[in-house]
């Protein structure tokens, strides 16, 4: 919401931010654009730099860095970490999708909970009834959905839950980084206000830590279930 205050500073962005334009970069394939062109890095070394998995006794918490989307389905989106409360990647201006690949387990999880923080998407302060409808797939199956809050800056967190083992078994996870979480603003929505993911905050004012995606197995005494 705060990024129209500062257009006028496209063109030093490229120096020292991240691009705000609506044109697209030159290549898809890598997810962080900054200084208006995509980072030539190595595909794995950029998967495990966008991610921090971390194991504890029947936990594995997968952290996910909110600017290393894939395949942005809006006709408007970028990441925004020059003023407000929080970074975040944002799309716009109705409906659209983020993904992001991610590192799934060898055994199956007990529980899976994503949790992301979340509004939709304006180019100014959105209005009450400007929410979106936002879907989340992992690996292209239907995890659920939840009807975000309008843009306000600092959005809101949303989580995501599974215990059913068969629903858990039907999202095909793997044990290495090719997994795919993806949030969707469907066109069908009946709410589709585009959409922004929040993550680090940038100043002391921001009204709650920032948090990256967190992915979170729980795993049973035996380490899962089959």
């Amino acid at each position: 919401m705060w990024r129209s205050l500062y257009l006028f500073l496209l063109i030093s962005c490229t120096q020292t931010g991240t691009i705000i334009s609506d044109a697209p970069p030159p290549n898809l394939s890598q997810p962080v654009i900054r200084g208006g062109w995509a980072l030539p890095v190595d595909e794995h070394e950029e998967i495990q730099r966008a991610e921090n998995v971390e194991r504890r006794d029947h936990e594995i918490r997968v952290s996910l860095a909110v600017e290393h989307f894939e395949k942005p389905g809006f006709d408007r989106y970028g990441f925004w970490d020059q003023s407000g409360n929080y970074e975040h990647a944002y799309g716009g201006d109705q409906d659209g999708s983020f993904s992001y690949r991610f590192t799934g387990t060898e055994m199956m999880p007990r529980t899976l909970e994503i949790k992301a923080r979340l509004s939709a998407e304006s180019q100014s302060q959105g209005k009450a009834d400007e929410t979106s409808d936002v879907t989340l797939l992992i690996n292209g199956t239907e995890v659920g959905r939840q009807t975000v809050v309008p843009d306000n800056g600092v959005g809101r967190f949303y989580v995501w839950r599974l215990k059913d083992p068969a629903r858990i078994r039907k999202l095909r996870l793997t044990p290495d980084a090719t997994n795919e979480l993806r949030f969707v603003v469907d066109p069908q929505a009946k709410k589709k206000h585009g959409l922004c993911i929040y993550g680090k905050a940038l100043n002391a004012s921001a009204p709650e830590p920032g948090e990256p995606i967190t992915i979170v197995y729980r795993l049973d005494e035996k380490g899962g279930i089959r």
